[in-house]
């Protein structure tokens, strides 16, 4: 299993998320490869360019981890031994208005408990579900950004739904496109990642 970490760095030092993914290989034992671009105001972006070094690597999985969202080994572990095409570790959401964390997860399931809509902030995806989105979106969401080719998979977009179009972000888009493309998305929904939140608290090298 060769692993890749993907934190996209729009809040704090890409080296201390290379720091995370590599005491996380040391702690699994195995072989990762981090991708931690500082990232620009468009987090679409940053996703679009981390899926595209995935894409150009050898790695079987890409697990996205936004960098103030601190799953713990074990949870990992567990992610990657369910063996399924896309699994996300629900984390608590943050209330803009209150200092104190939302008790709720960040995953919408339906009525047999398979995922819907998720946060990108801890999701372990396996290659041919990236495979088969690069191909299907190619077309419509190609684009060249730095030089290289992309697809912007994460694009926001509205969708159609019964209580009318609903405007799906980045994450839940992305969602979207996997579920089209006929793979299930699964969820640890036993485990509550921590959600660290305020920008200002993170300092080089800090944990919860």
């Amino acid at each position: 299993m060769r692993l890749m970490v993907a934190t996209p760095c729009y809040r704090s030092d890409p080296a201390d998320a290379i720091a995370w993914a590599t005491e996380l290989a040391r702690a699994l034992g195995v072989a990762t490869l981090a991708a931690c671009p500082r990232s620009p105001p468009w987090l679409h972006i940053a996703r679009q360019r981390l899926a595209r070094a995935f894409w150009e690597s050898d790695c079987n999985a890409v697990l996205f981890r936004d960098d103030d969202i601190w799953p713990s080994d074990e949870t990992v572990r567990r992610m990657l031994a369910a063996d399924v095409p896309a699994i996300v570790a629900p984390y608590v959401l943050r209330d803009e208005d209150s200092d104190e964390p939302v008790r709720r997860f960040d995953v919408v399931l339906d009525e047999l408990g398979a995922v819907q809509y998720a946060g990108l902030g801890c999701a372990l995806v396996r290659r041919p579900v990236i495979a088969k989105l690069w191909h299907r979106w190619e077309p419509e969401l190609g684009n060249v950004d730095r030089g290289r080719r992309c697809v912007a998979m994460f694009r926001d977009f509205i969708a159609d739904h019964e209580i009318g179009p609903v405007f799906l972000k980045e994450d839940h888009a992305f969602w979207w496109r996997v579920r089209d493309a006929g793979y299930p998305v699964a969820a640890l929904d036993d485990v509550m990642v921590p959600h660290a939140g305020d920008a200002l608290r993170f300092k080089k090298g800090s944990r919860p």
